[in-house]
């Protein structure tokens, strides 16, 4: 408390030197000027306080305590100037009643004089939040009478970081105890302070071992590696430097394992040194992998140095970095000379197979078809080339090239396809002279046996005339013989003209195609009691006689198909043209085609049907789909081909 003799006035002397005695009402001024000031400074803090006197009344609060009160909804009655501070914390029920009596506790030892002071840590958590105080009870005395300030400090950010810190540390525990590394930290003296349990499957002794004993590491250390790794062990720990290295470890049942380990200095965020960190990898398998990659690698050159095929080593700009034999042989130079060359050195630049360029296809990834080489003489020749690029254990980008001559290839491709030329063209010639020779056996047909048959069937008219003349009765076995004469001759006349109709149809060479098409299809329908409908055909536009014959033919062919193979009851048939070509397309619902009968040992007729097609310049496809019937495409160009 300020005292009143340090009020204004205290202190002052007349013209003599007399202390003057301060003037009443200006000592009171003074005094209250200093209460305000105290009130003010109380009041400016933001920590919530309240004074209680020795009863526990609460004789003065701050504003940050009424908003406090505020906040927490409690009744100014019961908190604010007048309020008995214990007779709250006894009346406190539910969840806060033990802290509250805990608080009433430590008031009565503060005011005793048991302790000066008191503080306690608490959660006093909302519904929409956690929340911890710090409450401290302080006693002092005021002109004799004794007096408790109590104080709260929020302190839940500092109780959020502290937990944020546990979970951190928790979540490092178990992240370090379950990886499959061997973690472990050293002290700043280098200590084992930590080892996470898989050290026990790389090195067989348990993390306590390591704890216990700062030098097994070290006697684990496999002889040969030793000196080396006491090196980098003292540079890294004692320089506090990042550092990697590989080793082995020796294990107590005598097995040997490759670690790649990493050291990694800790620091706080006082940029103090903490210790250092490793992570310890068992690399034993990729050592291993290594070792069968090295054999790999010279199996490798021993293969390409002994290939038939020329081989180059190359970067993916073109650069040749070796050739084998093969290769110094196909393009006539010395190994030395293809790697001044480069590998453009080998193509014929003005192929255009080449644009956008081998080396733009190589650097993607692959390349592989056919470019004209180049040989050191200017010789070119055809050669197919394969480029492959691929990583080295080192990083580096390399592409492997194989070249190989196919002259010889190329030769014989051009003989088979002039002898498919000239098979196709006698296949075709074939089908024309098989064509004309049913057109003349079908009029043969027609015109000699069918004028025979009716020549015979008049001559049993006039002979059954000549009996009925006669008056010989139609009972009688003559006239009966005849009749049944004359209905044989008129069966085997249909069985003529149904012969001369297959082998040529009259209606193609006298109505075309589609009225052909449409006869083909009533005749279907009727022999073999599976409906077809044919669409409706627009204009189509004129056909030369080996189109028409041979799209009549197809359409036959496909429609023997449908009743031998289909299962079908119902077949649609569709002609039209589409950007130059003539379509046929015939789908039946049957059981459909598989693509076994389509390629199978069985299927010669549909081969035949596809070299009829493309005779003529045109294709054949074949779609089958299993219970739901199969669709037959045939396109042809209208002019012919």
């Amino acid at each position: 408390m300020i005292k009143k003799e340090s009020l204004c006035g205290a202190g002052q002397t007349d013209p003599q030197g007399v202390p003057l005695k301060p003037h009443p009402d200006a000592a009171v001024a003074t005094l209250r000027e200093s209460e305000r000031f105290a009130h003010s400074t109380v009041d400016a803090l933001s920590a919530p306080i309240a004074i209680l006197d020795e009863a526990g009344v609460i004789i003065a609060v701050n504003r940050a305590w009424r908003s406090f009160a505020e906040v927490n909804d409690a009744l100014p009655l019961n908190v604010c100037e007048g309020a008995n501070y214990l007779a709250v914390c006894d009346a406190a029920l539910g969840a806060g009643a033990e802290q509250a009596a805990t608080f009433a506790v430590a008031v009565h030892a503060v005011m005793r004089g048991e302790q000066q002071e008191f503080s306690l840590e608490y959660p006093c958590h909302s519904p929409d939040q956690q929340r911890w105080f710090n409450v401290r009870f302080t006693r002092f005395s005021d002109q004799g009478a004794v007096r408790v300030v109590v104080s709260v400090e929020n302190i839940t950010q500092r109780k959020q970081l502290e937990e944020a810190l546990r979970e951190s540390e928790k979540r490092f525990r178990i992240v370090a105890d379950n990886t499959y590394d061997w973690e472990f930290w050293l002290s700043p003296d280098e200590r084992f302070v930590y080892s996470s349990p898989s050290c026990e499957r790389i090195t067989s002794h348990k993390p306590e071992e390591f704890l216990a004993d700062p030098g097994l590491l070290l006697r684990l250390i496999h002889p040969d590696d030793l000196s080396l790794y006491e090196a980098h062990y003292r540079k890294v720990c004692q320089m506090r430097l990042f550092g990697e290295e590989e080793f082995r470890v020796v294990r107590s049942d005598g097995k040997v394992r490759w670690i790649g380990q990493v050291f990694v200095p800790v620091y706080g965020e006082d940029k103090a040194f903490l210790g250092t960190r490793a992570s310890n990898r068992d690399i034993t398998e990729r050592k291993r992998d290594e070792e069968m990659l090295l054999e790999s690698e010279e199996c490798h050159r021993s293969l390409v140095a002994s290939s038939l095929d020329a081989v180059l080593l190359t970067v993916p700009d073109g650069r040749i970095l070796s050739a084998n034999q093969a290769a110094c042989r196909l393009f006539g130079r010395s190994e030395q000379e293809l790697i001044q060359v480069g590998r453009s050195g080998t193509l014929d630049g003005s192929d255009p197979r080449l644009a956008p360029g081998l080396e733009e296809r190589a650097r993607m990834g692959r390349f592989c078809g056919e470019l004209t080489l180049l040989r050191k003489d200017g010789t070119k020749f055809p050669g197919e080339v394969s480029s492959v690029i691929f990583t080295e254990r080192h990083g580096e980008l390399r592409t492997s090239t194989v070249f190989r001559d196919i002259t010889e290839r190329k030769r014989a491709e051009a003989e088979l396809g002039r002898s498919r030329e000239l098979l196709r063209a006698l296949a075709a010639r074939m089908e024309r002279v098989r064509e004309e020779e049913r057109t003349r056996i079908a009029r043969e047909i027609h015109d000699v046996l069918g004028h025979a048959m009716t020549d015979l069937k008049l001559d049993l008219a006039w002979l059954a005339r000549r009996l009925r003349d006669a008056r010989i009765t139609s009972g009688s076995a003559m006239r009966k013989r005849i009749a049944a004469m004359s209905r044989r001759v008129e069966n085997e006349t249909q069985v003529v003209r149904r012969i001369a109709t297959e082998l040529r149809p009259p209606v193609l060479d006298a109505l075309g195609l589609v009225a052909a098409i449409e006869w083909q299809a009533r005749e279907f329908q009727q022999r073999t009691r599976v409906h077809c409908e044919v669409e409706p055909v627009g204009v189509l536009p004129a056909l030369g006689a080996a189109q028409i014959t041979a799209l009549f033919r197809l359409f036959q062919e496909v429609l023997s198909n449908v009743v031998r193979h289909a299962q079908a009851t119902r077949t649609e048939v569709r002609l039209t043209e589409q950007a130059g070509r003539l379509v046929l397309q015939v789908h039946d619902n049957g059981r459909g085609i598989t693509q076994a009968e389509q390629s199978g040992p069985h299927a010669l007729g549909l081969l035949g049907m596809r070299e009829r097609a493309g005779a003529l310049g045109g294709e054949l496809a074949i779609e089958g789909t299993p219970g739901r019937g199969t669709l037959v495409t045939v396109w042809i160009p209208t002019q012919p081909a």
